[in-house]
């Protein structure tokens, strides 16, 4: 078994894995356009959170508003906002269905 080391702000060591993660909850608005958030990396206000849009904008979120607006993306959304991800540098993304309250970064809420 990896032994647990010291991540950068915003990620999380994953066991299973060995490595530091950033967690990504995947959400889908009605109108289609899906949202990464990152409940490791806290933005200011008590419930904000870092986000990335499927338009290639980072933003400001409020997570528990979007948890209850939104529904969880589908397998197909989460591919296509990995990919999307991807493409602007981000790696090691650990998506997950909601925030686990086991995360323990620094500026987790």
């Amino acid at each position: 078994m990896a032994k647990e080391k010291h991540c950068l702000v915003g990620t999380v060591f994953d066991k299973k894995l060995g490595k530091c993660v950033i967690p990504a909850v995947f959400r889908t608005w009605d109108n289609g356009s899906t949202v990464a958030l990152f409940p490791t990396n806290k933005t200011g206000s008590q419930n904000h959170v870092a986000s990335f849009t499927n338009f290639g904008k980072h933003d400001d979120a409020d997570y528990k508003h979007i948890i209850s607006t939104t529904r969880p993306a589908t397998q197909k959304e989460t591919k296509k906002m990995l990919r999307e991800l991807q493409k602007v540098g981000y790696g090691n993304i650990r998506v997950n269905k909601k925030r686990d309250h086991r995360w323990k970064s620094k500026d987790s809420f």
